[in-house]
This record gives C-alpha cells, sequence and structure tokens, in this order.
C-alpha cells in the first residue's frame, strides 16, 4: 500500500470517516501535507511543509497499525 492508500483507509475505517483537515489537527501537520502525501509525492519542497515532513514515518506506521487492527 502507499502513504496515500493507507490514509484513505485509515479515514474511511473511522466512524464517521475522518476528513483531511480532521485528520490533520489529530496530527498536529497542515491538510495540505495530508493531501500531498495522498497524492504520491515523497518530499515537499515547500517551506511550510518542514516540520511535517519529519512526522511522515512515524504518521505512516500508525496509520498503518491502525487499519490492520480495524480489518
Amino acid at each position: 500500500m502507499t502513504p496515500g492508500e493507507v490514509i484513505t483507509a485509515y479515514q474511511n475505517s473511522r466512524k464517521p470517516p475522518l476528513t483531511d483537515s480532521g485528520l490533520a489537527r489529530l496530527w498536529d501537520v497542515s491538510p495540505a501535507f495530508i493531501r500531498y502525501i495522498k497524492q504520491g509525492k515523497r518530499k515537499p519542497a515547500n517551506k511550510a511543509f518542514r516540520g511535517c515532513r519529519a512526522k511522515t514515518p512515524e504518521l505512516y506506521l500508525a496509520l498503518l497499525k491502525a487499519t490492520e487492527t480495524q480489518q
């Protein structure tokens, strides 16, 4: 699964489903960063994403684990 697929699966597994902005608030990142990952891009060049970029592996692993436990 790509990070975008994992994020989408996690959002859809929640009741009610999480929006990009809801997930962003949950993980303290910007909604644009969530959309950026879902588009399949690897390294955000935007300076506004610098703080978010460090969280990407942690975010991905946590979402993957949460998605697997709910299936």
